[in-house]
């Protein structure tokens, strides 16, 4: 079958809905500016990997839907199998199609019931007192002789040992068959319905989700709206083979153009040329999008990193000169008035933590991504200073000199600190342990922790400090972990580092 122009609506219709949340912005390109088409096209990456992965596949299936339109139009004049009206089908109580109710209701009963309905059936001695009145009222029917009436069989279509209500009546007396039935479930009767109670499973539970194309053996079975028609392989084979197109059953390995039902649909017909060149330039705009997107996110990132190598580098002269300051007023320290002494302390020290924070954002530009060098100091003397700042009591097993990156790890530290004080209930403690080459600092409080705050990040909240996660994300970067238990409130950092002595 040659392409023709009954396929362009399809191809257009698919390219128009796989543009439609992308086609507003795209008039505006030819006037924004290059920087500003980057980060668009940036924004909009997996719009335009969508359309052209739909474009290309657009090319093939008006192609395949097409040839299997003519073998459908074609199929209802070949003589049929077997069949079975659909109003037939649609009489019987859903339970009664489920493959599944073939096998014991584990679900709906625990083991001990089972067994007892079991036990019971082989003797009819004992009790059924844990069980509900029905299962009571037919198993001691059965035992008896007295069929229940066919209105009970309506309203109890399958039993907890799995089949019918119906079939396990028949088993022990088998006179009420011609009665009876018409209640068995469709396995229990493969000789009708046209064969449709031999099929897989799979295919008895497309039947009732709807699918109209079964394969069954090497039958192919279709639903036309108002019957069930299965057609042998010798007939519907060579109709196939003359519309070009390949059916095979539909599994995890199938590689189709089309799928309808449990049925796979395969052209078998060379596109024209024409398409198999529009294909090509589709896969090779893919590969040029995916590689151009990679650039794209590769020339942000050293946008953004040149931005931060200069802030950093602007931003040490204006701390250079609040050092000069500092300088000043610790040389004229003994003639400042007694509350200028405390805010001189309070300068100092953020002072300090200007200079770390510029030092350990020119390391992380200048390495390519590490956070800081790590430096030795003193475990004593460095809790001691930020203990201090929180008027908190900490506990060392030992005074050791570690080698850490002590500007991240000691704004992961304070957060924790800052955060058992406002939120938490004293005392709040700090205990730090060194061994097997690694530091833990453990952060404890009287309080109690709710069930899940961490790692959350609402916005216009600034209750957390910088916030769990930022100190999840930064331990994990330093290559070290956090962790949590509610009761009583802990948090403990743990990162592997060095003893300077070893």
């Amino acid at each position: 079958m040659k392409f023709s122009s009954k396929m362009l609506p399809h191809f257009g219709m698919i390219l128009i809905y796989a543009t439609k949340p992308w086609i507003g912005q795209f008039s505006c390109l030819a006037s924004r500016s290059r920087r500003n088409l980057l980060r668009l096209l940036r924004q909009n990456q997996n719009m335009v990997l969508r359309f052209l992965l739909i474009a290309l596949t657009s090319v093939w299936m008006p192609i395949a839907q097409a040839k299997f339109s003519d073998f459908q139009s074609a199929l209802p004049k070949l003589p049929q199998k077997s069949g079975i009206s659909l109003k037939v089908l649609q009489q019987m109580d859903d339970d009664l199609l489920r493959p599944s109710a073939m096998y014991p209701n584990f679900d709906g009963f625990p083991l001990p019931s089972l067994m007892e309905i079991y036990a019971y059936r082989q003797n009819c001695k004992g009790t059924l007192d844990d069980l509900p009145p029905a299962i009571r009222y037919f198993e001691k029917a059965l035992c008896n002789g007295k069929m229940p009436p066919l209105t009970w069989f309506v309203s109890h279509p399958v039993h907890p040992l799995g089949g019918s209500y119906a079939w396990h009546y028949i088993q022990q007396h088998p006179a009420a068959r011609p009665i009876l039935e018409q209640y068995q479930h469709i396995r229990e009767r493969p000789e009708m319905f046209g064969g449709l109670g031999g099929m897989s499973d799979d295919n008895l539970n497309a039947l009732s989700s709807g699918d109209v194309w079964l394969w069954h053996g090497h039958d192919l079975c279709h639903m036309n709206g108002v019957s069930w028609q299965c057609y042998d392989a010798t007939l519907w084979q060579p109709l196939a083979d003359s519309a070009d197109v390949k059916l095979s059953q539909l599994n995890k390995a199938s590689v189709c153009d089309q799928v309808v039902g449990q049925v796979c649909v395969q052209n078998l017909q060379k596109p024209p040329w024409l398409l198999r060149g529009l294909s090509v330039v589709l896969a090779m705009l893919l590969l040029g999008t995916l590689s151009y997107v990679l650039w794209v996110r590769r020339y942000l990132q050293r946008e953004r990193q040149f931005v931060l190598q200069m802030l950093t580098h602007e931003l040490r002269t204006p701390i250079a000169g609040l050092g000069n300051v500092v300088e000043i007023f610790r040389q004229e320290f003994d003639y400042l008035p007694s509350p200028a002494r405390q805010g001189f302390g309070r300068l100092a020290d953020g002072v300090q933590r200007l200079r770390q924070l510029a030092e350990a954002s020119r390391y992380y530009i200048s390495s390519k991504g590490y956070l800081e060098e790590r430096e030795p100091v003193a475990l004593g003397d460095w809790l001691s200073a930020i203990c201090e700042r929180h008027e908190i009591v900490f506990c060392l097993e030992r005074d050791i000199t570690l080698v850490l990156p002590v500007y991240w790890l000691g704004l992961c530290l304070e957060n924790l600190l800052n955060n058992a004080r406002k939120h938490g209930l004293p005392p709040v403690r700090l205990f730090a342990v060194w061994e097997n080459g690694s530091l833990r600092l453990t952060v404890v409080d009287a309080g109690l922790l709710p069930a899940f705050p961490l790692f959350s990040r609402k916005k216009n909240s600034d209750s957390m400090g910088i916030g769990l996660s930022i100190v999840y994300r930064i331990m994990k970067r330093l290559g070290g972990s956090l962790r949590r238990r509610r009761k009583p409130t802990t948090f403990q950092l743990e990162l592997k580092c060095d003893d300077l002595a070893n």
